[in-house]
C-alpha cells in the first residue's frame, strides 16, 4: 500500500519561522553582547603609553623589560630627544614618563598624578622627599646614581683608610697621595661631571641648605658670571662666606699645587681610564654609572666612596640622581604597572640590570657598590640630591654655556 505524502501544517510553518527569528534574534544579541565586552575590555586595557628622556640605553631597555611584565596589554614605548628641551604639554600626552631627577623633572611632574602613600612605603623616610613636588608625592624614585670617589688602595707601598670627612681628605691629597702622579682626577670635559664636581664641593663645605641655595640661585639666573660672588653657605666656623668664586678658587689652588692636574676640566672618561689602569690617579671623581662601565682590572685597585663632607657641618646631602617616575594617567592597571616597579622583584632587578643602586630598602642590590649608595642615600640627613647639573638647569644650552664660563676661570 502506497503511503501518502506527510503535509506540514501552516501552523507548524509558523512555528519554524518563529523559532528561526528568535535564534537570529539571540545570535545578534549574543554577538552585540560580546562585540560591547570587547570593546569595555578594550577601553579598561587603554594602550600604554611609556615614554623616556635623557635616559641611557641600558636604564630604558631594562625598564621596558619590567614593564612589559607587569602590564598585559598594548605598549608604545618612546625614547625623547635628548636635546630637546620638554614642555609639559608633551610629556602629558605619555602615561608614563622616565626620567632623571631635578629642575626639568620637578616642573614636567608640576601636573602629573599625586601618587599614593603606599607607594614610599619601602624608601627610608629621608629620601621621601625626593619626590615630593609642591607639597604632593609627584616622582617616585626607582634606581640611583652617584657621584662617588674611588682611592687608590695603597700608596707608596702603605695601605691607606679612605677618607670619610674633609680633614682626613685633605691629609690624603696633600701627603699619602704626594707620590702619585695626579692626587685627584675627574673627566671635567663632560659638563656634567664637571658641574657635578663643583656641586659636590659646594656641599661638601656648606651642608645640604649651601648646596640647595646654590642651585636656586643659578635656577633664577643661569649665569657663571652674575651668581659668582652670591654668598649661598658659610664654612663650619659660623663666619667664612662661601661663593662659587670660592669653591672655584679652592679647585684653581689645587691645580697650583699639583693636587689636581693643571687641565683636568679637559680631560675625558678615556683619560680617567688611563690613569686608573696605571694607577697614576690616586682619587677620581666620577659617577657610579661611568665606574660600571671600566674593566675590572681597572677599578680592582681602587676603593669606591662617598666625597668625604666637613662634619662641623651638621646636616648633609647625598649627590646621587635619582631615576624618577611621572604619572600622567590614574587608571588602576597603570598604577598596577607603577606598584610592580617599586615591588621587591622588579627593583631588584632592576638593580641588577643596570648595575645601578635599587630606591627600595628591601630589594637585593647588584653588588656591594649598589648597595652602598642605597645605605648611604638612606644615612645621610638629607637624603639623596640631583647633581648640579639636572639640579639647576632645564636647559643644555644654558647648562655648556655655564661650564664653559667654569673652563674659563679654571684655565686662567
Amino acid at each position: 500500500m502506497i503511503k501518502g505524502k506527510r503535509h506540514v501544517s501552516k501552523k507548524n510553518k509558523t512555528l519554524t519561522k518563529e523559532r528561526r527569528l528568535c535564534l537570529i534574534i539571540v545570535s545578534a544579541v549574543l554577538v552585540c553582547g560580546i562585540f560591547i565586552s570587547l570593546i569595555i575590555i578594550m577601553r579598561n586595557r587603554k594602550i600604554l603609553d611609556v615614554a623616556y628622556y635623557r635616559l641611557s640605553p641600558l636604564v630604558t631597555d631594562s625598564l621596558t623589560q619590567q614593564i612589559k611584565k607587569s602590564y598585559s596589554g598594548k605598549i608604545h614605548f618612546k625614547v625623547l630627544p635628548a636635546d630637546v628641551p620638554l614642555k609639559s604639554k608633551k610629556a602629558k600626552k605619555y602615561d608614563l614618563l622616565f626620567t632623571w631627577n631635578g629642575a626639568g623633572a620637578e616642573m614636567l611632574a608640576a601636573e602629573a598624578v599625586e601618587l599614593p602613600a603606599s607607594l614610599y612605603g619601602q624608601i627610608p623616610d629621608s629620601e621621601r622627599r625626593l619626590g615630593i613636588v609642591e607639597g604632593k608625592n609627584r616622582m617616585l624614585p626607582l634606581l640611583y646614581d652617584h657621584y662617588e670617589l674611588s682611592f687608590l688602595k695603597g700608596t707608596g707601598g702603605k695601605k691607606h683608610a679612605v677618607p670619610e670627612d674633609w680633614n682626613s681628605f685633605a691629609v690624603f691629597l696633600q701627603e699619602d697621595a704626594a707620590g702619585i702622579q695626579i692626587p685627584l682626577f675627574a673627566a671635567g670635559a663632560d659638563n656634567r661631571t664637571l658641574l657635578a664636581f663643583v656641586g659636590v664641593l659646594a656641599e661638601s663645605l656648606t651642608g645640604a641648605d649651601g648646596y640647595e641655595r646654590l642651585v636656586e640661585f643659578v635656577r633664577k639666573n643661569p649665569s657663571a658670571e652674575t651668581v659668582m660672588n652670591e654668598q649661598f653657605g658659610k664654612l663650619s666656623d659660623g663666619k667664612t662666606p662661601v661663593t662659587l668664586r670660592t669653591v672655584l678658587d679652592l679647585i684653581v689652588s689645587w691645580q697650583k699645587s699639583g693636587i689636581m692636574h693643571q687641565t683636568w676640566f679637559n680631560g675625558s672618561e678615556t683619560d680617567v681610564a688611563s690613569f686608573m689602569k696605571d694607577k697614576a690617579a690616586a682619587a677620581v671623581f666620577m659617577p657610579l654609572s661611568v665606574h660600571r662601565t671600566l674593566q675590572l682590572r681597572t677599578v680592582y685597585p681602587y676603593e669606591t666612596s662617598h666625597f668625604p663632607v666637613d662634619e662641623a657641618v651638621p646636616e648633609h646631602a647625598l649627590i646621587a640622581p635619582a631615576v624618577v617616575l611621572v604619572c600622567y594617567n590614574k587608571k588602576q592597571s597603570f598604577a598596577d604597572t607603577i606598584r610592580f616597579l617599586i615591588s621587591v622583584q622588579a627593583q631588584e632587578a632592576l638593580s641588577n640590570l643596570t648595575q645601578l643602586a635599587p630606591a627600595s630598602s628591601r630589594a637585593g642590590a647588584y653588588d656591594r657598590q649598589a648597595d652602598d649608595v642605597r645605605f648611604w642615600a638612606a644615612a645621610y640627613t638629607d637624603g639623596p640630591v640631583s647633581d648640579f647639573m639636572n639640579a639647576a638647569f632645564t636647559s643644555d644650552m644654558q647648562a655648556g654655556k655655564f661650564a664653559d664660563d667654569i673652563r674659563k676661570y679654571l684655565g686662567k
